[in-house]
């Protein structure tokens, strides 16, 4: 049940970072998405995720 809140915590963030960054395209705004992905990152990797295992890990994939 953990990891089904974990993810919608995520989905969530994700679906309101990348709409604030659509709606109002800045600097500031293009940081403060891609902070976010950095920490999806880091908290994918202390829960030992690949992205293999993360189906939406590909979708992020863009350094």
């Amino acid at each position: 049940m953990e990891h089904n809140t974990s993810t919608e915590k995520w989905l969530w963030r994700m679906y309101r970072e990348v709409a604030q960054y659509v709606h109002n395209p800045s600097a500031a705004n293009e940081v403060e998405l891609l902070n976010l992905v950095s920490q999806y990152r880091k908290e994918a990797e202390q829960q030992n995720k690949t992205a293999s295992d993360d189906e939406h890990e590909w979708a992020m994939n863009f350094r």
